[in-house]
C-alpha cells in the first residue's frame, strides 16, 4: 500500500481529485436537466481546471499561515511538493483562461459570482491580512453556496434553463445541503487549526456531536429535494432510487468520519462523494433509458 503513497498524494494533493468532482457535478446537472451531457466541452474544461487553480492557490496561501508546529500529515505532503502544486496551478490558471472565452455571454456573468467569491476566500483583501474564509462562520456556506452555483447554475445557464426552474432550484438545493453537509466534517478535522486562528466554525460553536448531527439533517433535505423532484415527475424513478440509496451511503460516510484521523478519508473518501453520486446518476440514467 505504501508504494501508493506518492501516486495517491498526486491525485489528492495536487487537486485532480476534487477537480473531478467539480466536473462531476457539471456532467450530472447536465444530464439531468439535458438528458445529455458533453465530457470535454468549455464548461467542463473550465470548472475542472479552474478548480486546479484555486484549490492551489488556496493550499499556496494557506500552509503560509499555518504554524511551524502544526505542519505534519497533509500539510507536510503538500509542502514537500510545493513546487509541483505551483505548476498545475499555473497550468489550471491557463487554461481555466483560454475556456473561458469559449463559454456564451451569459454564462461568462454568471461565472463572475463564484470567480468574485472564490478570490476573496483565498487572497487577503481584507483588513489585517484577512481572507473572507477567516470571518466567524462564513466559510462553510460560501464553500455550499459556490460549489451548488458552479455545479448547477452555470451548466442550467450554458443549457438555456432559468434559474427559476422548479428542476434548477430544486437541484441547486439538494447540491448545497449536500456539499454543505460533507463540508462539516472538514471542519471538525481542521478545529484544531481554525482555533489556534482564533475563528469560530460550527464544530466550534456547537460541538461535533451536534455538528454530525447537523450534517445528517442536511443530508435529509437533500432527500427531500429528490423526493420532490420524484413527485413531481421530474426525475425518474430509477434516478431517484440511486440517489436515495448514495444519501444513505453519504450519511454513513458522514457518521463514521468523527472516528477518522487519516485526511486520506477526508480528502479522499468524502471529496470522493462528488465523483460517486455521478457515477451513480448516470448508471441510472442508462438504466432508465435502456
Amino acid at each position: 500500500m505504501k508504494s501508493l503513497a506518492p501516486l495517491t498524494n498526486l491525485i489528492l494533493y495536487g487537486n485532480f481529485w476534487i477537480s473531478l468532482g467539480a466536473a462531476s457535478m457539471v456532467w450530472q446537472s447536465e444530464l439531468l436537466l439535458t438528458g445529455s451531457f458533453t465530457w470535454i466541452s468549455p464548461l467542463s474544461v473550465l470548472v475542472f481546471s479552474a478548480t486546479l487553480f484555486v484549490y492551489g492557490v488556496h493550499r499556496l496561501v494557506g500552509i503560509g499561515k499555518v504554524k511551524i508546529e502544526t505542519i505534519e500529515g497533509r500539510f507536510d505532503v503538500i509542502q514537500q511538493h510545493e513546487k509541483h502544486i505551483r505548476i498545475y496551478t499555473v497550468a489550471g490558471g491557463i487554461i481555466s483562461s483560454v475556456a473561458f472565452f469559449y463559454l456564451n455571454r451569459s454564462t461568462k456573468i454568471a461565472l463572475t459570482v463564484p470567480a468574485l467569491l472564490s478570490l476573496a476566500y483565498i487572497f487577503p483583501f481584507f483588513g489585517k491580512g484577512k481572507r473572507l474564509r477567516d470571518f466567524d462562520w462564513i466559510k462553510i456556506f460560501l464553500v455550499a453556496f459556490v460549489w451548488a452555483w458552479v455545479g448547477v447554475i452555470l451548466p442550467a445557464d450554458a443549457a438555456g434553463c432559468h434559474f427559476f426552474d422548479t428542476k434548477v432550484m430544486l437541484i441547486f438545493l439538494e447540491k448545497m445541503f449536500f456539499i454543505f453537509a460533507i463540508t462539516l466534517p472538514f471542519d471538525i478535522r481542521d478545529a484544531q487549526i481554525e482555533k489556534s486562528a482564533q475563528i469560530k466554525t460550527i464544530p466550534l460553536s456547537i460541538g461535533f456531536e451536534k455538528t454530525i448531527r447537523l450534517s445528517g439533517f442536511l443530508l435529509l433535505l437533500s432527500v427531500v429535494c429528490i423526493l420532490v423532484l420524484w413527485f413531481l415527475k421530474i426525475l425518474p424513478s430509477p434516478v431517484a432510487g440511486g440517489l436515495l440509496c448514495f444519501y444513505a451511503l453519504a450519511g454513513a460516510a458522514v457518521y463514521f468520519s468523527k472516528d477518522k484521523k487519516h485526511d486520506y478519508y477526508f480528502s479522499g473518501l468524502l471529496d470522493g462523494l462528488l465523483v460517486l453520486q455521478w457515477l451513480i446518476v448516470w448508471a441510472a440514467v442508462c438504466f432508465a433509458n435502456s
